[in-house]
């Protein structure tokens, strides 16, 4: 028994009860009741409603005919004597009408309270109707009642709308037959059948039941707002054949596991499948969601039930959002492909099987433009392509080898004006392409044009060879993001390769050269040794490059060297010079060339020249064997007798004989060129005639040859005097040094274009982080309005979605911030290692107190502790510097194992010529395999459930530390703990 105050709803105007009315709930009510009395025939209805706090709500529809102390006094019989009723599972007739009624004299014919089932909050709850004349209810019709009743007043304490209650009731009723055929003429339940079918067809959903009548025996029947949402005539019956064939086989065995589920199983809970189902009379295919249910007698299934509503537009919605982000994710794989290696060619099927497992198209292809050899006309050859499973591949088609352009000239003048070509192969009014492409069995191609330096570099494109399809606007821009990053990686090999080459051809230059030849930088040491020097200094190129020249000899040679070298550093002017070395035992002719950078240093052996002259001194019988024995050009002047001897060469390497061409100084002068004749004769004047007591002159001019051409001759010239100084005869030698000169221009020249190829490296590294940015941020619009569109939907959707709906909606949201903050890590890699600002004195000991600041919270969190010693001040810059340390400490304090507190400990230890940072820490460790790997970008050693992150902070630690010229690396045991070291140069 329950004792409490009854809080009464009475509708008619002359209930004397208390008015307690909910919002709405009479008119929530009224579907429910009319529906009932039209089930039943009765005329009266009473609700009856009890809380857990034991408050009574009654609701009376259609009681006029009732004093309203009959009324109360029924409801009051209801609650205090009946109330296990509702455990009963039966209807109660078992009243005593005379009893019940006594005070009203109107007592009702025919009397029946219903039990109602509710959820939390309320404890029980009845429905009672009565009438004047006699009723009876069939034990089908109580079931049927019983089951409306308690769904409908669910959803009316739920405050679900009308249109939702309408929808439910007439799905309940028509699946259970309660809706009598014979009550066709009843203007209320017309009204009402219109108003179910009209609230169905808007939320184009319908009903079907499935009929278990015997083993094998299956009868199907729809209702007619699902063959109207299925477009399928509604006087045609179906079976569960027809309904079995309009699904996929991988639905329909979705579909038959759950019917062996429900026969089985004893399946209480409804079932939800989504499925495609095919539309034969509109040629078409649509999303439908089906919910399931089952009644069971004595434990067997004795029918399968539930509703079908058309889901097409918001799944189609729901795939296309999610093949947006997987676009997105593979562009962006994609791109760190091609940005990360410097050989695009290498990486390209990677790219292209990745961009086919997304796009889902036949084939993916690239054409490069070439040139023809023999004509000078252009064509394009298919260099690479990516087929799908059972497409035959074309890369192998003769006439894809060779395509001419003057053959296909729409094509090409379109793609030329850098338009693409999205078509159907059919509609191509060129009647020859549309030929070659169909005999690749092509239905639809969308193709882009590639630039290099604003050249047409060619052409990549996707085919689809088993359909038509209409490109999707995501997928037509991803190929035009696709072929902009082909662009760029295209343009950075090939400035790579003609530096190479560039550098290779000054190799060549330098290497065919018979002189010596190394090159210093600021700091002396050597960063290029060449053939001739190995073999004239007898050291290995291999020995002697990157080490400080100076260090690699004895002090006397070593003394000559730096003596030479500061001597041309400070007048920053050509230096020549012949010197003995004693520890090669060799003449050496030096000629050094400074320019801002370096020092370019030609050496020759001399030693023979220098003996040979020494020989002519000594014995003037040996002066013509000696002068065959060298490829220089030697000569005799006797100043007295005015004759002139020249060694064979004069004739070899000029072409003319000397004894008739030169018979005094004044014929050799006129052979040489004009603007050098004044400069030679009057310093060879000065030597001779005592001015210039030096006993050696100098010189270098142009000499004219028998061909009419100049040769560049270094002249040497030894004056014997006598006792009195006065030169009485003059010895010497001419070396061709044409070749050399022309080196020195090349050289000089090859300076120049190197510079140039720096400007544009460094203008194309600009436009390439330019690129990035702006890629970027393109990038991060569609990933911006997904993000945004997804949260408006379950802000304003909310009430509409269930819980799976709302899960892919955070699916989608979590994905799309994921992406963008790959992006952002991406442009931050791109933009790491650039140190545009100066070096200053940075103290390391406040970068770390800023850091462990800046991880508060974290350090907090995980309750980590960071030791460190005084650390110094460094020359270092700023940013990058602090973007390291707190990389490192961040990392540390992240992979910490599970349980165990992170403990960090940084250092520093002078070490002269730099500064070796560490930083220990007690975490997770790094196997020895990964040590390289982890400094990678994108390389994740574990899972993003089990820590966070996009696996590009190391990657940018160590392109900051090789910024400034340092070196990082890490020590490392698994479940111990990891040390990382960095390097600060002083």
């Amino acid at each position: 028994m329950i004792s409490s105050t009854i809080e009464k709803t009475y509708f008619p105007s002359n209930s004397s009860f208390e008015r307690v009315i909910l919002a709405n709930t009479e008119e929530k009510f009224e579907t429910f009741v009319h529906l009932a009395k039209a089930l039943t025939g009765f005329s009266s209805a009473l609700i009856i409603l009890i809380k857990e706090d034991n408050s009574i709500f009654t609701y009376c529809f259609d009681c006029d005919y009732y004093p309203s102390e009959t009324i109360e006094k029924l409801a009051e019989k209801i609650i205090h004597s009946n109330l296990d009723f509702y455990e009963t599972d039966h209807f109660s007739k078992e009243w005593d009408h005379a009893s019940l009624f006594f005070l009203s004299g109107v007592t009702p014919e025919s009397l029946v309270v219903l039990p109602i089932e509710f959820p939390k909050d309320y404890r029980v709850g009845a429905i009672c109707l009565f009438d004047f004349d006699s009723k009876t209810i069939s034990e089908l019709t109580q079931e049927h009642l019983r089951l409306l009743a308690t769904q409908s007043i669910n959803l009316i304490i739920q405050q679900a709308t009308l249109e939702e209650q309408a929808k439910i009731i007439e799905e309940q009723t028509t699946s259970r037959g309660i809706i009598n055929q014979n009550n066709s003429e009843n203007p209320f339940q017309e009204s009402k059948s219109c108003l179910f079918k009209s609230t169905k067809r808007l939320a184009r959903v319908g009903s079907w039941e499935l009929f278990i009548v015997g083993p094998d025996q299956l009868q199907m029947i729809w209702s007619d707002s699902l063959k109207w949402v299925l477009d399928y005539p509604v006087n045609q019956e179906v079976s569960i054949g027809k309904t079995l064939k309009m699904l996929s086989e991988k639905d329909q065995a979705t579909v038959k596991r759950a019917y062996q589920r429900f026969i089985s199983e004893h399946v209480e809970e409804p079932l939800e499948l989504e499925v495609l189902i095919r539309r034969d009379y509109l040629n078409d295919s649509i999303w439908v969601k089906l919910v399931l249910e089952a009644e069971y007698i004595n434990g067997n299934c004795i029918k399968i039930y539930g509703s079908a509503q058309d889901i097409h537009s918001q799944k189609l919605d729901e795939l296309e959002i999610q093949y947006q982000n997987s676009l997105l994710n593979s562009l962006t794989e994609v791109i760190g492909h091609l940005f990360v290696e410097e050989n695009w060619s290498e990486v390209i099927d990677t790219t292209f099987n990745l961009i086919g497992n997304t796009v889902h198209v036949d084939r993916i292809y690239l054409f490069e433009n070439l040139d023809d050899p023999q004509t000078g006309k252009k064509y394009a050859k298919q260099t690479f392509e990516w087929v799908a499973p059972g497409i035959s591949p074309q890369i192998d088609n003769p006439a894809l080898e060779k395509i001419e352009v003057d053959d296909f000239m729409d094509l090409f003048h379109s793609l030329e004006k850098n338009q693409p070509l999205i078509a159907n192969v059919k509609d191509i009014e060129d009647p020859a392409l549309r030929e070659m492409l169909e005999f690749q069995d092509i239905k639809s191609l969308l193709m882009f044009p590639i630039f290099i330096e604003n050249e047409f570099w060619g052409f990549a494109g996707f085919d689809e060879c088993t359909h038509e399809r209409e490109w999707r606007p995501s997928e037509i821009n991803f190929l035009r993001y696709f072929t902009s990053n082909l662009e760029s990686s295209i343009k950075r090999r090939k400035d790579k390769v003609d530096l190479e080459n560039l550098v290779m051809e000054k190799t060549r230059i330098l290497e065919s050269l018979g002189d010596g030849f190394f090159v210093l930088d600021k700091q002396e040491r050597v960063n290029y040794w060449n053939q001739a020097a190995e073999k004239i200094l007898g050291v290995s190129r291999e020995e002697i490059v990157g080490e400080i020249i100076w260090d690699r000899y004895p002090n006397s040679t070593a003394a000559k060297f730096l003596s030479y070298y500061r001597d041309i550093i400070q007048k920053n002017s050509h230096f020549k010079a012949e010197e003995y070395f004693p520890e090669f035992g060799k003449w050496l002719e030096i000629n050094a060339y400074p320019s801002d950078d370096t020092l370019s240093v030609f050496f020759k052996d001399i030693t023979e020249r220098k003996n040979f002259e020494e020989a002519i001194i000594q014995s003037n019988e040996r002066f013509e064997i000696i002068a065959k024995a060298t490829q220089d050009i030697i000569w005799d002047y006797d100043i007295h007798q005015s004759k002139l001897f020249v060694s064979e060469g004069f004739n070899s390497q000029f072409g003319y004989e000397s004894s008739k061409k030169i018979h005094s100084l004044q014929d050799f002068i006129e052979i040489l060129h004009p603007e050098d004749q004044a400069t030679v004769k009057s310093q060879f004047e000065a030597s001779l005639f005592g001015i210039n007591q030096d006993a050696n002159l100098s010189l270098e001019y142009r000499f004219l040859k028998n061909d009419g051409t100049y040769a560049y001759i270094q002249h040497r010239t030894y004056f014997i005097r006598d006792k009195n100084g006065k030169a009485n005869r003059a010895l010497g030698a001419m070396v061709d040094i044409t070749d050399r000169k022309r080196y020195e221009q090349s050289l000089k020249q090859l300076n120049l274009e190197l510079e140039e190829k720096i400007k544009q490296l460094d203008l194309t590294n600009k436009e390439l982080e330019q690129f990035a940015y702006v890629t970027s941020h393109d990038l991060q619009e569609p990933l911006r309005m997904i993000t945004s569109f997804m949260t408006m939907l379950e802000s304003k959707y909310s009430h509409h979605l269930d819980d799976k709906a709302k899960l892919y909606i955070n699916f989608a949201v979590d994905g799309a911030k994921r992406m963008r903050q790959l992006i952002l890590d991406l442009l931050e890699y791109s933009r790491s290692g650039k140190n545009e600002s100066e070096k200053e004195e940075v103290d390391l000991q406040d970068i770390l107190h800023q850091t462990l600041l800046f991880n508060k919270r974290l350090m907090e969190e995980k309750q980590a502790q960071v030791k460190f010693t005084t650390l110094p001040k460094a020359l270092a810059y700023r940013a990058p510097l602090t973007q390291v340390i707190q990389n490192l400490v961040e990392n540390g304090i992240k992979y910490s194992k599970p349980d165990t507190p992170p403990r960090l400990e940084v250092s520093a230890t002078d070490r002269g010529r730099d500064w070796l940072i560490s930083i220990q820490d007690n975490g997770i460790g790094i196997p020895n395999e990964f040590h390289e790997r982890v400094f990678i970008i994108f390389q994740r050693l574990h899972k993003k459930e089990d820590y966070k992150g996009t696996g590009i902070g190391l990657a940018v630690v160590k392109k900051q530390v090789e910024s400034w010229g340092g070196k990082i690396w890490l020590e490392s045991e698994p479940g111990v703990g990891t040390v990382f070291y960095f390097t600060i140069p002083k």
